[in-house]
């Protein structure tokens, strides 16, 4: 159905168009602007990554359910007040982009197997929910100038578009989809680049502020636990390394020289004690039932695909779910 909030499509923009958008605050899907960039079919594959790209370290981020940035109930954080929330931060570590490709290769095939033995387990199976859901692993918030330099931005060239705007960051994003950062804003422009793979967006204009949910929350800080490796997923790392954790930078325990990988756990630590972090809306735009909570708000629907962008002003809230990728994608 069409988007209470229309989003213009805009071929190829030029400079003075880009900025004509930023100032009226006016979102956009830009096409025609990535020619420069690799092939989705090529460059953006796991081999190509993996062996363009896959000597580099990254950061990487863990969550056991998909969500990035997530809003939960303080019960789940053993808070008694009714009513709280905790603004929950995954757990990161920092290892070579070529192993967490296989990582998110391996999480990809794990939620495939899961769904399928859900759906044939006996209903009384089902119900019991014994599976682990498999953890996700994303490259997030990765400013390319710290992480991947020009290696990366020889195959991702910043768009002419934007070259008489200041440039304050780029960064990159790399997981095999299945994850979602829920509803915020940035306070800076923004041009969200889709090099493969599709991205689902829901928007909303600054001024539906007031009604989505936003207030200051304690910050709950989850733990990492590596107990295998990324060539033996069995095989359980050396005492000395094993059982590592902490919210970030956690220490790869080594198995045979290997990076590690599934079996992993992400668990919730501890909550600060302190209501401080203003981050994250209250609201899931993507639950069943949200039109109840965002009544009397101009959402707008948009899917990003691959060698489109997204030119999103500085106060535009948008909740993003990457679409999940098969895991020889």
């Amino acid at each position: 159905q069409p988007s209470p909030w229309p989003i213009p499509r805009e071929h190829a923009p030029s400079p003075a168009r880009v900025r004509e958008l930023l100032t009226r605050r006016q979102p956009a899907v830009v096409t025609g602007v990535l020619e420069g960039w690799a092939q989705p079919s090529a460059g953006w594959t796991v081999p190509a990554l993996s062996a363009g790209l896959g000597h580099l370290r990254v950061r990487a981020a863990a969550s056991p359910d998909g969500r990035f940035d997530s809003v939960e109930p303080g019960t789940l954080w053993g808070l008694r007040e009714e009513g709280v929330e905790v603004l929950v931060r995954p757990p990161t570590t920092t290892m070579a982009l070529s192993d967490l490709l296989k990582l998110a290769a391996a999480s990809s095939r794990a939620h495939s197997e899961a769904v399928i033995a859900n759906a044939t387990r006996s209903g009384a199976a089902a119900a019991a929910g014994t599976d682990a859901a498999p953890v996700t692993w994303y490259v997030e918030y990765n400013d390319v100038s710290q992480y991947l330099g020009s290696d990366l931005e020889r195959i991702a060239p910043r768009p002419e578009c934007t070259r008489d705007l200041p440039l304050l960051l780029t960064n990159a994003w790399i997981g095999a989809g299945g994850t979602e950062s829920p509803l915020h804003w940035d306070p800076y422009d923004n041009l969200l680049c889709q090099a493969s793979g599709a991205k689902g967006l829901v928007l909303f204009p600054p001024h539906d502020e007031a009604r989505l949910g936003y207030r200051a929350r304690r910050r709950g800080n989850l733990n990492l636990t590596w107990r295998g490796s990324v060539e033996a997923p069995g095989e359980v790392a050396d005492a000395a390394g094993a059982g590592t954790s902490g919210q970030h930078g956690a220490h790869a325990a080594r198995a045979g020289g290997a990076a590690p990988v599934p079996p992993v756990a992400v668990e919730r630590g501890f909550v600060a004690d302190a209501a401080t972090v203003t981050f994250g809306a209250s609201v899931n735009a993507f639950a069943p039932g949200a039109g109840e909570r965002l009544k009397g708000t101009t959402p707008a629907w948009v899917l990003l695909r691959a060698g489109e962008c997204l030119l999103m002003p500085a106060g535009v809230h948008h909740h993003v779910i990457s679409q999940r990728r098969p895991a020889h994608e």
